[in-house]
């Protein structure tokens, strides 16, 4: 039985590093300044320098999605601002940027400070999460500092409430056998040794299984961060052949996770088996 829940254990931890893999979240980030895209873009790349110090989460901004931004008749016509008013175009935003949330900033210069109001949106439904509103002087670095921090508070995770100290439960066995001095304690049946013989190979399998899923799991993590890099190239012939080498990375993960997974019932099979 022992052995039984220490494979398990392996197993589920086996499943926690392909689920923190492939369910990691991506949020697009966009922080607006009319009138003025290069402090624009500037921003955003700063606020996604440290969100990316605070959590471990798939970011995405305009330098990244500007071709692809610029394809949507809104953007192009009216300006990103516009689109991200707009909810059927902040949906669109959301599916080319595949995140399912966004957090938008709007600064604007307001006499001797600027004005930042920050807002972490759901990009199908447009609700709103979160909002956040601060007055910094007309100074880049405390722009920054702001918006960095208003960025980082939006998305930070919910504290979980403290759960309250498990009381041992008077009628549990233990209890009762530790105030009844006099009470005969019975003794266990030894587990039978044929029925161990029968499932030492079948554990001895669930190991095996559970380690190469850990193993294939691991290279399809590897190989998707490597396909979903950014492309590189300078010249349309380098910027295909990286195109084509993503490609390769892309089903060798897809490869790789269907062997985790195949792997990963043969060990549940293998542990549950009586």
């Amino acid at each position: 039985m022992n052995a039984r829940r220490m494979g398990l254990t392996v197993f589920l931890f086996a499943q926690a590093i392909a689920g923190t893999a492939f369910s990691r979240e991506r949020i697009a980030v966009f922080v607006l300044v009319p009138d003025d895209p290069e402090l624009s873009q500037n921003l955003t790349e700063v606020t996604i320098a440290k969100l990316a110090e605070a959590r471990d989460i798939e970011l995405v901004g305009m330098r990244e999605l500007d071709v692809s931004l610029s394809e949507i008749p809104t953007v192009r016509n009216e300006g990103l601002s516009a689109c991200l008013k707009e909810p059927a175009c902040l949906a669109e935003v959301g599916s080319r940027a595949s995140a399912a949330r966004a957090v938008i900033g709007a600064v604007r210069r307001e006499g001797p400070n600027f004005e930042l109001e920050l807002e972490l949106v759901h990009t199908k439904s447009s609700l709103s999460e979160g909002k956040t509103r601060a007055e910094v002087p007309a100074e880049l670095p405390r722009l920054i500092e702001a918006v960095q921090a208003a960025a980082v508070e939006l998305i930070r995770p919910p504290e979980a409430a403290p759960k309250a100290a498990a009381q041992p439960s008077v009628s549990s066995p233990s209890m009762l056998e530790a105030t009844a001095p006099n009470q005969a304690v019975p003794l266990r049946t030894p587990p039978d040794d044929r029925s161990s013989q029968k499932t030492k190979w079948t554990t001895y399998a669930g190991f095996g299984a559970a380690g190469l899923a850990v193993v294939a799991f691991s290279a399809a993590v590897i190989t998707g961060s490597m396909a979903s890099a950014p492309p590189s190239g300078t010249t349309r012939k380098q910027a295909q052949d990286d195109l084509e080498l993503k490609k390769r990375y892309a089903t060798a993960a897809n490869a790789s996770f269907v062997a985790g997974g195949a792997l990963s019932a043969v060990a549940v099979v293998s542990f549950v088996w009586p």
